[in-house]
């Protein structure tokens, strides 16, 4: 890797220094509760060591970088070029209060995590604490994605895995604190499956309890509760909740149209039965109308006021000043509103159609 390239990424993609220390600030209680010394592995740009000073508890710290090396001494760490798994083995047994590891156990290969868990454990004191900080594949554009923007990493570590590796070497109480959601419950809930998949905490921390004592483990407590975070499950079960409430409403606006659609439809049946029901009365009673003897008197009459007005269209015409004339004699006009087969089936008509016949063969007089 061509020099400097590191520290460059770091400063790219790490974060300022006043960001990082604003997120390492949450481990405050655990600094204060150990003491020192402090031996912080891989301490990169110093920003945890910077954090230790000023709460005023000694602590040293080893990169492999000479560049960010370089720039911690500039701020006059105590800082040294040497490998991690080194300098643990070079400390006294039980000579630290505090080993940290932020964003190094994922460089590391699993036989160089192994051996450094298990020095850590030699070099703490009875109370002290092992620190772990690392990505979290949980999130799963974190595990998919993001951890590989970083060329040094080797492969996403899984919580479990860096628990049951502290306990298996001996380390009396193992936590483990989700850390650096970005999305807080309402956002997730309202980012809908990007919160399923991006709102889990991004980066993990292992706190391991070197042997026993009452005020660390206190101190312990009192961080799980502060820094539960944002599991998968959880992030997947805030989503489903929205989901489900969800399909509940739209239930629940489905069940109200179809109960409106229901009383509609009634209401239209019961239109409709009324509507048949008049229609049966009126049908009766026009066929009462029909049967009644005022109806057959009145017969001929209709029927000459329905011959009137088909044959007013042909009567009446108008010249061009718009006056109106007859276009027939009365005489024609009268033979054609009676045609011979309506005066065979009115006999009413029958003496006139044989009166218009004679009127008509008897010349006019000149």
């Amino acid at each position: 890797m061509a020099l400097g390239f590191y520290s460059a990424f770091e400063d790219r993609y790490r974060g300022s220094t006043a960001l990082v220390q604003e997120r390492l600030a949450v481990y405050e209680p655990l600094a204060r509760c150990a003491g020192g010394p402090v031996l912080d592995l891989g301490c990169g740009r110093g920003e945890w060591l910077g954090l230790l000073r000023n709460w005023g508890i000694p602590a040293r710290g080893v990169d492999l970088e000479p560049a960010m090396v370089a720039a911690c001494q500039e701020q006059r760490l105590a800082v040294t070029a040497e490998d991690a798994v080194s300098a643990v083995r070079a400390c006294p047994d039980g000579s630290l209060s505090l080993i940290s590891a932020l964003h190094l156990v994922e460089h590391l290969p699993f036989e160089a995590l192994d051996a450094l868990v298990r020095e850590c454990l030699r070099a703490l004191r009875p109370g002290g604490f092992l620190l772990m900080e690392t990505p979290n594949a949980e999130n799963l554009l974190v595990g998919a994605h993001d951890f590989y923007t970083d060329p040094t990493h080797q492969r996403p570590i899984p919580a479990n895995l860096l628990r049951f590796l502290s306990e298996h070497h001996g380390f009396q109480r193992v936590e483990v604190l989700r850390l650096h959601a970005l999305l807080d419950e309402t956002q997730r809930i309202n980012a809908g499956l990007l919160g399923a998949l991006a709102g889990v905490s991004m980066d993990y921390a292992v706190v391991a309890l070197a042997g026993e004592a009452p005020e660390a483990t206190a101190v312990l407590d009192q961080l799980i509760l502060q820094l539960r975070g944002v599991s998968l499950q959880e992030a997947c079960a805030a989503y489903d909740r929205q989901h489900y409430e969800h399909l509940d409403q739209i239930c629940a606006r489905l069940d109200g149209l179809q109960e409106a659609n229901a009383a509609l439809q009634q209401a239209l049946d019961q239109q409709l039965h009324q509507a048949w029901a008049q229609s049966q009365a009126h049908a009766e009673q026009i066929l009462a109308l029909r049967r009644s003897a005022s109806w057959r008197i009145t017969a001929p009459l209709r029927f000459l006021a329905r011959r009137g007005k088909r044959l007013a269209r042909h009567v009446v015409r108008r010249d061009a000043q718009g006056r109106i004339s007859l276009a027939l004699r009365p005489r024609r006009w009268l033979r054609q509103a009676l045609r011979p087969d309506d005066t065979a089936r009115l006999p009413l008509l029958r003496d006139a159609r044989d009166l218009w016949q004679v009127s008509e063969s008897t010349p006019p007089k000149r």
